[in-house]
């Protein structure tokens, strides 16, 4: 998706190899879903052997894909900066020179993405067992929901994603939907009183990919062009310890939540939400007026520009100045 407000900007080279390799991404992992669900049938070499072909495609798409042309600041801008109020877009140091606006949706945005992540990762670490203690569920029945799942989450992040862009609606307003959704989604394996009543989940499931892209669009637009590496490397930091963290506590908190409720860990999950969308909705216009810095993403103190043109107004030449300038004086 981020690829397509890429596109709407301006031209990649290379970009039908990048959309092809999207589809591949979102359709592979729905294959291996629909195998997986005849793992009885095919046996553990059989699916074995079908991973490491799907990594090895992965593996080439990867490696013949072309790389987005680098696009060198304006010459005209060169000369302006003042190296010693330059962004240091490392660490802490991140949003250090940015204004407060931008440092609050930026905390929003990364506490947002963190939580909804953790949740979502943290259901994709329990699901399978909490199905398989509930409803007697198997790797069969399991396999065809995911298989549907991302089906369905293929065809909304492809066409309903960039079709509610055309119609105007915001990444701040999709990106609360999706929170909904997903809150919803993992609420409803708690309330799901049969095994085919779970599958209904797939109408909220669906929006899964929607929180993701719109929170990484929102990022990339409260930060400048050569601070976006920084701020999407902050992002992957925030999933490998949503991965780490989620896997911890729910591994060790849904066996407990066995003896008495073992819905527990679906019930929390909705709850770790509702603050990114109370905080997203509280900032709903500051979120969609971010400020950045001006062209070329470079901050510099603009107050030397100020005295620059204040001096140019206040000096009104003169004659005499006219004339010694020009005129070639006499001895």
């Amino acid at each position: 998706m981020l690829i397509y407000h890429a596109s709407r900007e301006k031209q990649l080279p290379g970009m039908n190899q990048y959309i092809h390799w999207q589809i591949s991404s979102f359709s592979l992992p729905m294959i291996g879903f629909l195998i997986s669900s005849r793992l009885e049938h095919l046996g553990y070499l059989a699916m074995t052997g079908f991973f490491v072909v799907a990594h090895f495609i992965a593996f080439l798409s990867a490696l013949f894909m072309k790389d987005v042309a680098y696009h060198e600041p304006d010459p005209s801008f060169e000369g302006k900066e003042n190296p010693k109020k330059l962004l240091t877009c490392v660490g802490s140091q991140f949003l250090e020179g940015k204004s407060k606006p931008t440092k609050r949706n930026l905390k929003i945005l990364y506490f947002s993405f963190a939580i909804s992540y953790f949740a979502f990762i943290g259901s994709t670490r329990i699901l399978f067992f909490y199905l398989k203690h509930r409803f007697y569920w198997g790797t069969e029945k399991y396999g065809y929901l995911k298989a549907i799942n991302q089906a369905m989450t293929t065809v909304m992040a492809m066409f309903a994603y960039p079709a509610f862009k055309n119609f105007g609606i915001t990444d701040v307003r999709l990106a609360i939907f999706g929170l909904i959704t997903r809150s919803i989604g993992r609420a409803w394996y708690a309330i799901a009183w049969a095994d085919y009543a779970v599958f209904g989940v797939v109408c909220f499931e669906m929006f899964s990919k929607f929180p993701a892209t719109a929170l990484r669009s929102l990022i990339s637009s409260n930060v400048g062009e050569h601070e976006r590496g920084s701020a999407f490397s902050i992002v992957a930091v925030i999933e490998a310890i949503c991965n780490l963290t989620s896997s911890w506590v729910f591994h060790i908190a849904f066996p407990i939540s066995l003896k008495f409720f073992p819905e527990l860990s679906f019930v929390i999950m909705p709850i770790i939400i509702i603050p990114a969308i109370t905080l997203m909705t509280l900032n709903l216009r500051s979120l969609e007026s971010p400020e950045i810095c001006p062209e070329n993403d470079l901050c510099y103190d603009k107050s030397e520009d100020v005295n620059i043109e204040k001096a140019t107004l206040n000096h009104i030449p003169a004659e005499t100045d006219t004339l010694t300038e020009h005129s070639n004086p006499i001895r």
